[in-house]
Parts: C-alpha cells; sequence; structure tokens
C-alpha cells in the first residue's frame, strides 16, 4: 500500500522486527525513491537512517542513490550540511563532490561565490581552500582589469604575498596595460603602487616595469623625476636620469641648467665636474651670446667671470664679446681692459 515492491508476509513481519517504519517507507517515496525493495529497506535500517534525515537527503540532486545515502549517513553529514548546500545553490553538485567539500570543512557560501565569480571546478574551490586564499583577493582580481586568471594564477598571486588591497590599489595601473607579472615583479622589488602610479600617470610613454623598478631602486624620487621631465629632460631616458641623479643633480639644479637652454646629459655631467652650479649658468646666461656651448662657460666660470663683471661690461657697451675676450678682459682687470680698449 505504500508503494514498497509486492513482499510476502514473513519478509514484512522481519522488516516490523527490525524496526523498519512506515514512516522510513514514506520518506523514501515522498524523497522519490519509488523503487525500493525489502533488501533496500534493510540495509537503510541497519544504517540508521531515520526518516527526516533521508527526506532532507532527497532535497540533493538525484536524489541520491542508497548507496549514496549510506555513504552520507557513514561520513556524518546531517540535514543542516544539506540546507547550507541548498542556500548556497550547490545542491546539484555529484554526493562524491559533495563529500569532499565536506571533509575538507568547506563552507557552503564560498561555493556559491565561487560559482559567480566564474570558477566551477570543485578541485579549484578545494585548492582556494587548502591555500587558504581570502575570498576578498579572488573578489578583486575578477572585478579588475587585469587578465583573467585561473586558480593556479590566483594562488600564485597571494603565495607571493599580494593581497586586495594591492590589486585594488592598482587599478590604474591594470588600465594602462601592466599585467600581473609586471606588478608582481614591481611589488617583489619594494616599489609602490602609488609610486609607479604617479609616473605612468604622467604621459610617460612606453614607461615599463623594469624602467620603473630601476627608478625606484636608484632613489629617483617621483617628485625628481616629474620636475626634470617637465623642465625639459622629456626626451631623457631611464639611465640618462640615473646617471643626473647619481652626479648629485637636485630637481631645482636641472631646473636652473635647463632654464639656461641646457637640458642634455653630458652637458650638465661637465658643469657638475667642473663645479658649476646652475644658479651661476642661469645668472650669467642673460648677458651672453646666444650660441655658447657648455664648455664655453665653463672657461668663464673657472676665470671668474660673475654677474656683476659681465653687467660692467654691458654697461660699457660690450654686450655681444667672445668668451676668449671676455676672460681677457677678466684677465687684464676690467679697467685697464676698458681703458686699453678706448684708447
Amino acid at each position: 500500500e505504500i508503494g514498497v515492491e509486492e513482499i510476502d508476509r514473513d519478509v514484512l513481519l522481519m522488516l516490523a522486527l527490525h524496526g523498519v517504519s512506515e514512516g522510513l517507507v514514506e520518506a523514501l517515496l515522498r524523497g522519490g525513491y519509488h523503487d525500493t525493495d525489502a533488501q533496500s529497506l534493510f540495509r537503510l535500517e541497519a544504517n540508521r537512517l531515520r526518516p527526516d534525515w533521508v527526506l532532507g537527503m532527497s532535497r540533493l540532486a538525484g536524489p541520491p542513490s542508497f548507496e549514496e545515502l549510506i555513504r552520507l549517513r557513514s561520513y556524518g553529514v546531517n540535514v543542516h550540511h544539506v540546507d547550507a548546500w541548498v542556500a548556497a545553490g550547490i545542491e546539484g553538485l555529484p554526493v562524491q563532490d559533495l563529500l569532499r567539500l565536506y571533509t575538507n570543512g568547506f563552507d557552503a557560501p564560498d561555493g556559491a561565490l565561487y560559482i559567480e565569480l566564474g570558477y566551477d571546478d570543485v578541485e579549484d574551490w578545494l585548492r582556494f581552500h587548502r591555500n587558504g586564499v581570502p575570498n576578498d583577493l579572488i573578489v578583486a582580481i575578477t572585478e579588475s582589469d587585469g587578465p583573467r586568471l585561473d586558480a593556479t594564477g590566483v594562488i600564485e598571486l597571494y603565495v607571493q604575498g599580494v593581497g586586495a588591497a594591492d590589486v585594488r590599489g592598482a587599478a590604474k595601473l591594470l588600465e594602462g596595460g601592466f599585467d600581473w607579472d609586471e606588478l608582481v615583479f614591481m611589488w617583489r622589488r619594494g616599489v609602490s603602487t602609488e609610486f609607479a602610479e604617479t609616473l605612468t600617470k604622467s604621459g610617460w610613454d612606453r614607461l615599463d616595469a623594469d624602467s620603473i623598478t630601476r627608478l625606484n631602486r636608484n632613489g629617483l624620487s617621483t617628485d625628481w623625476v616629474l620636475r626634470v621631465r617637465a623642465a625639459g629632460g622629456g626626451n631623457l631616458d631611464v639611465d640618462g636620469l640615473i646617471e643626473l641623479r647619481h652626479y648629485g643633480v637636485g630637481a631645482s639644479d636641472y631646473e636652473g641648467y635647463a632654464a639656461a637652454g641646457f637640458t642634455a646629459v653630458d652637458d650638465i655631467r661637465r658643469f657638475v665636474s667642473a663645479g658649476v652650479d646652475s644658479a651661476w649658468v642661469e645668472r650669467v646666461r642673460a648677458y651672453l651670446p646666444e650660441g655658447l656651448d657648455s664648455d664655453e662657460l665653463i672657461r668663464l666660470r673657472q676665470h671668474d667671470v660673475d654677474p656683476p663683471f659681465l653687467q660692467r661690461l654691458a654697461d660699457a657697451g660690450f654686450k655681444d664679446l667672445g668668451v676668449e675676450e671676455i676672460v681677457e678682459a677678466r684677465e687684464a682687470g676690467l679697467d685697464r681692459w676698458l681703458a686699453r680698449r678706448q684708447d
């Protein structure tokens, strides 16, 4: 009457003696089990499968076979676990996968999140779980504009110390075309995201991770780099900038040299080597004819030519003298030289 295959009286008596209840049979029927036989009922009862538990397990995809029900029971899976799987929308997984998740202490809501983020493989879920990858990192990576990563790529980032804050902070770099390997390359070498982003936002074309790392490693601040480039060093490459910094050229020094028309590394290196500071170059340049090169200015500095001296020459009507004439006037003494020129 309750859906069990035709069973003779002796078997029915044995079922009753073994405590197989009508409630268990009803639970099986309600759970979708319509081909139950006496042998199966004996096994289910022997494994202490109770009606409410059986009905709860039947909510899983399939529903589970009798063998799977017995396995679920042996592993200690209860209705609360199934409720969690159903609520998370992962009740449709094979029982074998659900048992793997259960035995590894996996939380059902994590599975729902992974599915939403595009990770459908249970093996990936377990790898995230075993490696302790935080969900916020996975979310940050999938929501970023960076290249799509599989589970292995996400785990590698996590193992290398990359966190969700790093990924979100590097949004501009990812938008600018940097990939995950380049970001990790910089981060592992102590380059802050802010440092890299500030340089890339400056409009510096073809600036790659290696160049940014070299600038950082050589102690070039973003303020120094941007000021030098803005002053006239926009064509300088990374090697040139590093060379300037190694010569002790400050941003204000470069601005002074550039204001006098000298932006090339070779010219500035000559000035620094000769002890000719940018302030002097900038001041005297206004008194001198166009076209003088760095070597000519250094010669003037070596002969102690200064702005007051040049001003006196200008006041005397000598505004376009060549370097050798200026040196001659300095060596002879300005008053004597002027007297001789007037004669």
